[in-house]
This record gives C-alpha cells, structure tokens and sequence, in this order.
C-alpha cells in the first residue's frame, strides 16, 4: 500500500473497509493533521452523521464541531466541548468511555493512538445499558428485602423453636 500501484491500492482500502464493516462497529482513522483517513459505514450510521462528513480526506475537527453543535458532548459551551474533546485526543493516550446520545442510543467509544494518527471505535450498546439499567432497577430492593425478611425470621426465631419441640 505504498500508493505506487493505485489499483492494488484501491482494491485493498476497499478491502480493508469491508473488513472493518463485518466488525459490527463504526471505525474512523484520522491522521495527525486531524484528516479522515477512513471511516467505515457504520460509524456515520451509528453516529447518525452523514457520511460526506466522515469521508477519507475530511477534517475529522468538522466532524467534532458537528457533533458539538447537535449537542452530542452534553449541554454547554460549544467550543468548551469541542477544546475538551481535541485536549483529549492530543494526550494520544488510550481512553473508553460510554456516551448517551441525544436521541437516546447509547455507545461505548474506545480510541486509541497509533502510528501517525488515531483510530476511534463505536460500538451501539443501547440494549445492554437498559438490561442493566432494568436489572438494577430489579435488585435496587433486594438488600432491604433480605434484612426485612432475617429481621422477620429472627423475631420467629422463639415460635420456631417451640413448634419444633
């Protein structure tokens, strides 16, 4: 993929792209001057962007100040959220974290730096936030239900007794 063969070169980021379309998240590579190097199609799809935005050669900034203006980084300064984001990145360290979208869906991001830029993956995992949301609702009670119920047993701890003389 030296560039010096443009056909092989084609063929193979149009294989690398399917390859990254059958992991089951969006992926997008940007380089260290912030260009979109590639992104797959569901990374717009699970970023409800369109995909001009993300296309190879775009600055992923835009994609950012996109994001930021529809509200995707929480409520607040627009350009507050949009230096937060960049500052985060700029440490090329490795981060996960989990973002609720505003139309509700709920996605875990993991970016990572790699040589020449930073490759970021978004994963949906709406269904998993609320079986975990519906479990914790579930077993919020369950510690007061315990105590209740060993607090129950041991004032009928004297009556068992006797019954079972």
């Amino acid at each position: 993929m030296d560039g010096s063969t443009p056909g092989l070169t084609q063929n193979a980021d149009d294989t690398l792209r399917d390859v990254l379309d059958t992991l089951g998240g969006g992926v997008i590579v940007f380089d260290s001057q912030w260009q979109v190097v590639m992104a797959n199609a569901l990374a717009a799809e699970l970023l409800d962007v369109p995909p001009e935005l993300i296309a190879a050669a775009k600055s992923w900034l835009d994609f950012i100040r996109f994001a930021a203006e529809r509200g995707d980084y929480g409520p607040g300064d627009v350009e507050a959220n949009i230096a937060r984001v960049v500052e985060m990145v700029s440490r090329r360290e490795a981060y996960t974290l989990t973002r609720q979208r505003p139309d509700g869906a709920v996605l875990e991001i993991h970016g990572r730096p790699i040589r020449g830029g930073f490759v970021t993956r978004f994963r949906d995992i709406t269904d998993q936030h609320r079986n975990e949301e519906a479990l914790r609702e579930l077993t919020g009670d369950l510690p007061a239900l315990v105590d209740e119920t060993i607090g129950v047993l041991m004032e009928r701890v004297p009556e068992l007794k006797a019954v079972g003389r």
